[in-house]
């Protein structure tokens, strides 16, 4: 998910369950965003962008004031386009909401 320029196909048996095409426009990720995670997820989420010196954060929260239980259980953390799964950020990240 972290990797907008890669096509991503999901087979089953043989069969291709799920497409999603490459995007580089914003509009494009997003849509690309909400095939993944869902449009409820897409409609009430905040796209961040932060930058200082050489560090970039980017990506989408969950608005803590319209999110549902099932939307508290999506959470995706990447460093450098590879998924992390650190207790302490990712507590630090629910917190921080």
């Amino acid at each position: 998910m972290a990797r907008f320029d890669v096509t991503l196909n999901l087979s089953h048996n043989g069969k291709l369950v799920r497409q999603y095409r490459a995007v580089a426009k914003d509009g494009q990720k997003e849509r690309r965003l909400g095939a993944i995670c869902g449009t409820p997820f897409l409609e009430h989420a905040l796209a961040i962008e932060w930058q200082h010196g050489d560090l970039t954060l980017r990506g989408w929260v969950a608005d803590p004031n319209h999110t549902t239980t099932a939307l508290t259980e999506i959470q995706y953390c990447y460093v450098n386009g590879r998924m992390m799964r650190d207790r302490l950020i990712n507590h630090a990240i629910r917190q921080a909401c």
